[in-house]
């Protein structure tokens, strides 16, 4: 059979894969290119990512990448607001270049792609920039569903024009997934619920075919760390995503001060990419490290005896809660935290969602290493038969083949 050819189009560079977007982009590329022609085009948002293109070149035929224009200007506000009536809804409007738009129309004829996969909301309006009579499929990979990552709590600590600017994009995105996704052929989601959410905002009668690929983790790289002999808890996460500035904000003030009560000893470690600045303002608090971009998070890992997902807002699926099992720490998660992922609480990992639940549950897993050794056991087991890179790659090379031989 021949090899799929196919564009996968991003917003930011897949290398180095330290955040769950690239995470997914990254390990999917790599496998896929054992069976199929990748051709990578790329919106960077900051122009230094493009040091890392070698790093991609095994696994992708081409490799094109575009800046970000940068914000600003009464001519591009104007052509802003006329974007709104050609598909470009406002909150998107950041993501909108015409160069990428022309790279794809050029790849697409020049490499005869046969299927060109859009990953994520923020860039499916470029959908519109192919000919309309380009013989390709078209794929929409949706790592979110219903922009709930906007959604963020009323008591989140951000300045007022944050908070206000947050819950406008959530009201102003509501039903785009739906409406974008019909200028598709096929849709990704990345759990059975965000499926199901997606296939309810549909028209009645839509035969859009949605398939379901979840997020992995890489099970052979990441092995089981020796247990921690200090009470550290750790969270991790691109600390500049909304749903994550709230988490730590919420478990650094709300939930650790009543950690510390009963283990005075205990220091809340929050590792991560381009800390927002109430997110750096949270190392003045007492034993509170923010360490900021690692280049490796294995370190931070060995310390933890706990890792912790306290989010409440976001979408799609938590690659942190993959990581942290595969390297065999115990997890606490909100329940939103760990939805769409197939997880049991006490058996591979614990859930709480209010401040004080979610205290208790970190100071009994402190207290008890046999509880911890347990959820790592069965939290590492769980993710191998399950979340392991290999076998998701084959679901969609399936779904690349069936477009493929539909585009011939």
């Amino acid at each position: 059979m021949p090899r799929p050819r196919c564009l996968i189009v991003t917003f930011g560079l897949p290398y180095p894969p330290h955040s769950g977007a690239r995470l997914r982009d990254f390990h999917l590329l790599r496998e896929l290119s054992a069976n199929c022609d990748l051709y990578l085009l790329s919106l960077l948002e900051f122009p230094e990512e493009a040091r890392h293109v070698p790093a991609l070149r095994p696994y992708c035929r081409r490799i094109e990448i575009v800046n970000a224009p940068r914000p600003g200007g009464w001519r591009r506000r104007l052509a802003g607001l006329w974007q709104l009536t050609q598909g470009w809804p406002l909150p998107l409007q950041r993501y909108r270049a015409p160069a990428l738009a022309a790279a794809l129309r050029t790849i697409v004829s020049e490499d005869r792609i046969e299927i060109v996969q859009i990953e994520n909301l923020e860039l499916a309006p470029y959908i519109h920039a192919l000919p309309r009579r380009a013989r390709v499929k078209k794929v929409l990979a949706l790592h979110n569903v219903g922009a709930r990552q906007y959604r963020l709590p009323d008591d989140w600590s951000a300045p007022r024009r944050a908070r206000w600017w947050s819950r406008l994009k959530w009201r102003l995105l509501q039903g785009w997934d739906a409406r974008l996704a019909q200028a598709f052929d096929a849709c990704v989601t990345v759990s059975a619920l965000d499926q199901q959410r997606l296939r309810a905002q549909l028209p009645a009668g839509s035969r859009l075919p949605i398939t379901v690929i979840p997020n992995g983790v890489d099970v052979a790289r990441l092995l089981p760390l020796p247990p921690a002999a200090e009470p550290v808890v750790l969270f991790v996460g691109t600390l500049s995503y909304e749903p994550n500035i709230d988490a730590a904000q919420f478990f650094a003030t709300q939930v650790f001060p009543r950690v510390r009560q009963a283990f005075p000893a205990a220091r809340f470690v929050i590792a991560g990419q381009h800390p927002a600045p109430g997110v750096r303002a949270l190392a003045r608090l007492p034993q509170v490290t923010v360490t900021g971009a690692l280049t490796d998070l294995l370190p931070v890992y060995q310390q933890a005896q706990v890792v912790v997902v306290p989010l409440r807002a976001g979408g799609g699926t938590r690659l942190k809660i993959l990581e942290a099992l595969a390297l065999g720490r115990p997890v606490v998660s909100t329940t939103l935290g760990c939805e769409g992922l197939e997880l049991d609480d006490r058996l591979h990992l614990r859930l709480a969602d209010e401040a004080d639940a979610l205290a208790q549950t970190v100071i009994e897993l402190l207290r008890d290493p046999a509880q911890r050794a347990a959820l790592a056991e069965h939290g590492r087991q769980r993710v191998v038969e399950r979340y392991a890179w290999p076998a998701l790659a084959a679901g969609a090379l399936a779904l690349y083949r069936q477009l493929a031989l539909e585009a011939r």
